[in-house]
């Protein structure tokens, strides 16, 4: 054995070592065990930022569905109101092109 370990007995170098050995393995777990609950913490937050995207976007687009469907209604009933009128304008002008005929 080497002169500077020469008071400690044998037996005790493979103890020390082992328990040196068995501490630095529990740190290094612990450090790993810590390092993933905080990336599943972030994992979860990240889901749940997403989550609540993809809700404020399915009710964005109901909403522009509504107002697209609304919107064609009231297109559609003016779009009907135009073609009566228009129907009655060219009523009157044929019976107005059937009198000037008819007087001349």
């Amino acid at each position: 054995m080497s002169g500077n370990l020469g008071w400690i007995p044998p037996t005790w170098i493979y103890a020390i070592t082992s328990v040196l050995l068995t501490s630095l393995a529990s740190l290094g777990g612990l450090v790993i065990r810590k390092t993933l609950q905080n990336i599943k913490k972030d994992w979860d937050v990240a889901m749940t930022k997403l989550t609540t995207i993809e809700d404020i976007q399915r009710i964005q687009a109901e909403n522009h569905l509504q107002t697209i469907q609304a919107e064609s209604v009231k297109q559609t009933g003016l779009l009907t109101d135009m073609l009566q009128a228009q129907a009655e304008t060219n009523g009157y002008l044929k019976a107005v092109v059937e009198l000037s005929k008819k007087v001349s």
